[in-house]
């Protein structure tokens, strides 16, 4: 059909002379714009009225909580209050997290990996002032690259002040080797069960000979991983420091296990604090 209304030579548009009227569309029809803008006001309308449940539902639920840092996203015990950590080592990315505010204690992993292990250290150190960072290897297997990775969290968060730097089983070897390779960054270590040698692992003694920061080793006697007291009294007398000090409890727990007992954590938090 052409825009003249014909159809095949026959003109079907009314016309006057046949008394049809032809009334104006209505004005909600003859604008598209005035039907969108009406919608528009009755819905606000409803809304400021309070009407239609599932938007007043919307309005009163609260904003959903940010999911905590990888890292710490699966540990039981973990708390709240935990910011990533943006850190790298030889190119790597590393998943790290940190809790509270102040001088920093960064807490290094066992053999397992597992940061989770340190939750309730974590907590505490947090209560009590300190800033804790809690990461996990690029690469376990390595430890000369795990202690990369110790540095490389440590430098992430430190702003130029020295940090405290807390490790268990391999983690108590590598702080040893952090403090040897970067004294300048470190401001104590605390080991918790660091073995000299272990598992194929190289010995640490002659790192350990060239620490002079403040030391706390913490072990047990009748440790298997330690030789019991044997390896704990080599490490102490290779060690330079005035400030070394080792404490060894009964038992045969390792590692973080040893934080089980309250001596220990007290020991612990009075060297922390005298090393703030």
């Amino acid at each position: 059909m052409n825009r003249s209304g014909r159809g095949n030579g026959v003109d079907t548009r009314p016309r006057v002379d046949d008394h049809v009227m032809i009334a104006p569309p209505p004005r909600a029809v003859r604008s598209g714009r005035a039907v969108i803008a009406a919608a528009a006001t009755l819905a606000l309308g409803a809304t400021a009225c309070g009407g239609g449940g599932n938007d007043s539902a919307a309005r009163t639920t609260p904003s959903a909580t940010p999911a905590p840092p990888h890292v710490v996203r699966f540990c039981s015990g973990k708390g709240s209050g935990w910011r990533g950590v943006k850190a790298q080592s030889n190119g790597e990315a590393i998943d790290a997290a940190a809790l509270g505010a102040g001088p920093v204690v960064v807490l290094v992993n066992e053999s397992d990996n597992n940061a989770c292990a340190w939750m309730a250290e974590a907590r505490a150190l947090a209560e009590r002032g300190y800033r804790a960072v809690v990461f996990t290897y690029v690469n376990s297997d390595d430890e000369s690259a795990s202690t990369d990775d110790a540095l490389a969290v440590s430098d992430a968060v430190r702003g130029g002040a020295k940090v405290r730097m807390m490790g268990a089983s391999v983690g108590g070897r590598i702080v040893f080797e952090a403090a040897a390779s970067a004294p300048g960054r470190l401001a104590a270590i605390v080991s918790l069960s660091g073995e000299r040698q272990v598992q194929g692992l190289p010995d640490i003694l002659p790192e350990v000979r060239r620490v002079r920061i403040p030391v706390l080793y913490v072990g047990s006697r009748q440790d298997p991983y330690t030789e019991g007291t044997r390896q704990p009294r080599r490490l102490r007398a290779a060690l330079p420091s005035r400030a070394a000090r080792f404490h060894l409890v009964a038992g045969a727990q390792h590692g973080v296990l040893l934080l089980g007992h309250a001596a220990v954590r007290n020991r612990i938090r009075a060297f922390l604090d005298a090393h703030r």
